[in-house]
């Protein structure tokens, strides 16, 4: 079992949200991600989107 002090992640009312780190590697449809510029993100139909819905481009991925 993995314990939250060896995963770096942020907490998000009350969940345990890993920090992102690009490139990620082999995102899943509906994993959360905390980005240090844009909050959380989420990967859905093969993009990432913000708490929004709306879809972020790689180039505000890699700005931080």
């Amino acid at each position: 079992m993995v314990s939250l002090k060896d995963i770096d992640c942020v907490m998000v009312n009350g969940e345990c949200i890993p920090r992102y780190v690009f490139p990620p590697t082999n995102a899943q449809e509906g994993e959360k991600y905390y980005h240090a510029k844009l909050g959380v993100i989420t990967f859905k139909t093969g993009n990432w989107v913000n708490i929004k819905g709306v879809i972020i481009t790689t180039t505000d991925l890699l700005i931080e």
